[in-house]
């Protein structure tokens, strides 16, 4: 018997003290560390994307590697790299995760691939944007959908 898996996850986290270092000139490289660590890991990244304090992903992990694992060794890889190209640079500590149905992934992929388009218009989804905290942790936003869970 053959094992069948789709851990399909929305990952979320921000730079150090939400420092705006991902320029547009940076996040060509910043995504693509990400992604080529990604799929050294085994997972698949359908979308990538963010603003110049955070980034969002849309991964397909594979079982073997569990969700906080992957973020850290994400992002320990990529701000190594990061800081040895563009000098300091820094992850916050913390990530939201979230796991996605494949009924809702194409509308997640979309949200994280438009994500310049959601902040420049304000229709970004609170609940699934990281916010400031004095502690220097990743907290979420509470939804303001009463019907959310």
């Amino acid at each position: 018997m053959s094992n069948f898996h789709q851990l399909h996850y929305h990952l979320v986290w921000s730079t150090r003290h939400r420092e705006p270092w991902l320029t547009t000139e940076r996040e060509t490289l910043a995504y693509g560390l990400l992604a080529g660590k990604a799929h050294a890991l085994g997972a698949f990244t359908h979308a990538i994307n963010g603003m110049p304090d955070h980034v969002h992903m849309v991964v397909r992990l594979p079982p073997k590697i569990a969700v906080a694992a992957f973020v850290y060794q994400l992002k320990g890889f990529s701000s190594y790299e990061l800081r040895a190209t563009i000098g300091h640079f820094r992850w916050q500590r913390g990530y939201g995760a979230f796991t996605v149905s494949n009924r809702q992934l194409p509308y997640t992929i979309a949200y994280v691939r438009n994500q310049k388009h959601h902040h420049t218009q304000s229709t970004d989804i609170r609940h699934l944007e990281p916010s400031p905290d004095t502690n220097d942790r990743d907290r979420l936003k509470p939804s303001n959908n009463p019907n959310h869970v």
